[in-house]
C-alpha cells in the first residue's frame, strides 16, 4: 500500500508538472500573440510616420522653391531700386554742379564788373588743395562749433 501511495503521489506530481508546463506554454503563446499585435501596431505607426515624413519633405521642397523664387524676385526689385536711387542721385549731383558752375560764373562776372583790373583768366591758374579746405573747416568749427563739417 505504501508503494501504491507513492505511485499515486508521483503521478499527481507528474500531472502537476504537466499542468505547469501546459500553463507555461499557453502563457507563452498568449505573450507571443500579444507581441505580434504590438508589432503590427508598431509597424502601422512606423508606416504613418513614414507617410508624414514624406509629406513634410514634399512641403519643405515646395517651401524651398517658393523661397527661392521670392528671393530672386525681391533681389531683382532691390537691384532695380538701387539703380533708380543711383540715377536720382546722379541727376541731383548734375543739377547741383550746374548750379554751382552758373553761380561761379555769375560771381566771376560780378567781380570782373566791380574790379576792371582783375583778370579772371588768371583764376584758372590758381590751384586749390585739400589742406586749405581742412584749415577752413577747422576755422569754421572754431567760429561755429554747432555746425558739423561736411564729409
Amino acid at each position: 500500500m505504501a508503494a501504491l501511495g507513492r505511485i499515486k503521489y508521483e503521478s499527481y506530481n507528474l500531472e502537476a508538472q504537466l499542468q505547469l508546463q501546459l500553463l507555461s506554454a499557453i502563457e507563452a503563446t498568449n505573450m507571443i500573440d500579444e507581441l505580434k499585435k504590438k508589432l503590427k501596431d508598431t509597424e502601422k505607426k512606423v508606416d504613418n510616420l513614414k507617410k508624414q515624413v514624406s509629406e513634410l519633405k514634399s512641403d519643405l521642397s515646395i517651401a524651398e522653391t517658393v523661397t527661392s523664387k521670392a528671393e530672386k524676385k525681391h533681389g531683382l526689385e532691390i537691384e532695380a531700386t538701387k539703380v533708380t536711387v543711383v540715377e536720382k542721385q546722379k541727376n541731383q549731383i548734375l543739377k547741383l554742379g550746374k548750379r554751382l558752375i552758373f553761380d561761379g560764373y555769375i560771381c566771376l562776372k560780378t567781380m570782373a564788373m566791380a574790379y576792371h583790373e582783375v583778370d579772371t583768366d588768371m583764376l584758372e591758374l590758381v590751384e586749390v588743395s585739400d589742406i586749405e579746405n581742412e584749415e577752413y573747416e577747422k576755422e569754421k568749427m572754431e567760429v561755429y562749433p554747432t555746425i558739423s563739417p561736411a564729409l
